[in-house]
């Protein structure tokens, strides 16, 4: 006479998993590890956004405080081509105009009228060694870098402005006519096409730029 398991399935007790059923326990842990990832990499980087946002909002509004003193913006550094040590050549042929930490800060500029805005050490430690040296500067000047480590964007140029007949020559930027132009090249650490001919992007990056122009 045949008999059945307690079970009532024809399986012994200690039977162990089928590969079918090892494979499909293993896929469902890798599906769910993905998404845990893909949530992490998202907070990440969202993260990296928002402190990034903030730090240009700071700098904007010491950037402000200094034109309203001065009646025109600092100059921009040309050509600021200081990157991270592990930056890739696309990311190094992209060059463009960079904010002197000594236009901003006394601590920096030795000149005590300038106390605008007091930058953190990772604001300007190119190679995230955790301290200041030559090689952190751009032209002997240390330069404002984003949360990514790169060189902030900024740039204003020379116009003529005045009212009641009296003019002067003061600097604001190309695309924030009333102020000045401050941006990171973003996640992707390239920067936009923000203008045909200008120098800022011109042909590369992935629309992820956070500027104070938009």
């Amino acid at each position: 006479m045949a008999t059945t398991s307690a079970t009532g399935s024809g399986r012994s007790p200690e039977a162990g998993f089928t590969l079918i059923e090892l494979m499909t326990v293993v896929l469902i842990i890798v599906f769910l590890a993905g998404l845990v990832l893909g949530a992490g990499a998202y907070m990440v980087r969202r993260s990296a956004v928002k402190a990034q946002e903030s730090q240009i909002l700071a700098l904007e509004r010491a950037l402000g405080r200094y034109a309203a003193d001065h009646r025109t913006y600092p100059a921009p550094l040309a050509s600021v081509d200081l990157f991270p040590p592990d930056s890739e050549q696309e990311e190094r042929d992209k060059p463009s105009y960079g904010l002197a930490v000594s236009a901003l800060s006394s601590r920096y500029s030795g000149s005590g009228d300038l106390d605008y805005y007091s930058p953190a050490i990772s604001e300007l430690d190119v190679n995230s060694d955790g301290e200041l040296d030559d090689a952190d500067k751009f032209n002997g000047e240390f330069v404002f870098l984003d949360v990514w480590g790169y060189p902030l964007y900024y740039y204003v140029e020379e116009k003529t402005v005045g009212a009641a007949g009296v003019s002067y020559t003061a600097r604001f930027g190309r695309w924030n006519k009333n102020g000045c132009d401050l941006g990171s090249r973003g996640p992707d650490h390239l920067p936009d096409a923000w203008e045909s001919g200008g120098t800022w992007g011109r042909d590369a990056g992935k629309n992820d730029d956070i500027v104070n122009w938009k």
